[in-house]
This record gives structure tokens, sequence and C-alpha cells, in this order.
């Protein structure tokens, strides 16, 4: 049985459109993972052509401008749960491609079918079913077809999620594995930590709503006085180090399959 979230998808839409100004700067991680994921690929599949590439959860097009790069894409395709927010940092692909938008939520639309590669990064986490997710989209894919997808795995954000007591399930790299090679003939996963620096807990808060994530997944609560008080206190006693910052870990995991 697979993971089920209870995600506020207006209120997930609402956040990253409200931090579309901020988020390039501020999505360091982001950059990273689109970085990490374009390698990752040259070493699990040898090709640069491919005819049609649907990317699902593109946002402002992070993971797009990686792969435009250094790949010969004919035909993108572009999901997203606000149909305002695709693309939204202008970016120039290489190529004149044939461009096609799909606006809504990917777990209740109809992605289309016959792509090469189908491509996410730092967008699976917030679907309530995950595993269903990753089950359909074989029939989505050509023979043959790729699939290169980034989440975050259990530790993700796990300072913030214990202080406040909110956060997202997130699925365990084992059944991630399992469910993959129910319907892949290769499959890859791989996990990594990234830490970054802050001075106070104020910061990282502050930090998490400059990429739209906020601080828990739920219903917006409010930060009084008190409890932002509270939570600054209780981040450093727990979590600061000797060097005098605070982390905030971060959990990539990659997954790559070809049928």
């Amino acid at each position: 049985m697979g993971i089920k979230n209870t995600v506020n998808k207006q209120l997930v839409a609402q956040r990253f459109k409200a931090a579309r100004p901020t988020y390039d700067a501020e999505a360091k991680v982001q950059f990273h993972i689109a970085e990490r994921l374009s390698r990752e690929l040259d070493l699990f599949y040898p090709g640069k052509h491919f005819e049609s590439v649907l990317e699902v959860g593109c946002g402002t097009g992070v993971l797009t401008a990686r792969l435009d790069s250094t790949l010969d894409i004919e035909k993108w395709t572009f999901n997203d749960l606000d149909e305002s927010l695709p693309l939204s940092s202008n970016i120039c692909l290489r190529n004149p491609h044939r461009i096609c938008y799909i606006s809504g939520d990917a777990e209740q639309i109809d992605l289309g079918r016959g792509y090469d590669m189908i491509v996410s990064a730092s967008t699976m986490q917030w679907f309530t079913q995950p595993k269903l997710f990753l089950q359909s989209l074989p029939g989505r894919l050509n023979k043959q077809g790729i699939l290169l997808i980034s989440t975050f795995g259990k530790n993700n954000l796990h300072e913030v999620r214990t202080l406040t007591g909110h956060g997202l399930q997130y699925c365990g790299v084992e059944d991630l594995h399992k469910w993959l090679s129910m319907s892949f003939s290769r499959v890859k996963v791989l996990e990594e930590h990234v830490t970054f620096a802050f001075e106070t807990g104020r910061q990282v808060l502050e930090h998490l709503k400059k990429t739209g994530v906020g601080a828990a997944p739920g219903p917006q609560e409010r930060w009084t006085p008190g409890r932002m008080k509270r939570f600054c206190k209780d981040y450093a006693e727990i979590y600061g180090t000797d060097a005098g910052f605070l982390p905030l870990t971060y959990h990539p995991v990659y997954l790559l399959a070809q049928l």
C-alpha cells in the first residue's frame, strides 16, 4: 500500500504563485536537484534526442532550462497546477520547439500519451497518492521510454516538521524502487542529504516561504509573536551547532527508469 497525503492543492498553488518573484533566487536546492537529474540521466541513458517530453510540475522552468541546454528535444509538453505559472522565468529554449501546456492537477487530468520521456522535479511529494501516479506513467510512455523524476525522502525538512508537528508523508526509497520495478525493465533510485545553514529559525521560515513551501502543507497557521519566539528558541536549542548556525535538511530522491 502506498502512502496517502491530505494536501490542499489550492493552497499549494497559491503559495507557489505568491513565491514566484523570489523563487529562482531562493530555490538553491531545486537548482542543485535539476543539475543532479541531468547528470544522472547522462549516466543512465546515452541518447540525447527526444521527440516528445512531458514535464509534470514545470514551475518556473528550473529543470526545463537544465535539460534543454544539453538535450535535443523536438516537443515539450508542460504541466502545472496554475496555468499562469509555467515558465514564469521566461527562459529561452534553444530551439523553436513545439510547445503544449496542460494545466491542472496531474493526479486528476489526462496528461496525454506517446512521450519519449517524462520528467518532474520536486513535485511528486505534493501528490495525494504518489504510488498511483507512478503506476500511471508507463502507459504514457513510448516503447523504451524514460522516466526522470525527483521527489523527497523521509528526512526532508525534519527539523521544521518536528518543531511544528506538521509535514508531508514521504515515500520510502525501497517502496519507490519496488513500485517502479513492477513496470520498468531498468530502475535506478538514488538519495542524498543536502543541508543549508541559517542564523535564526525565522530565516528558515522565510526561506521556505520564498520557495512556496511554507512551514506546513496543511491550512495556513497564524504565527503569533509568542509562537514564533518559541519556535526560534526550540530550533536553536535542539538543532543549533557548535559553529553557531541552524541546519535545514533536504532529502532529495532521484528516480530513473526505462521501459
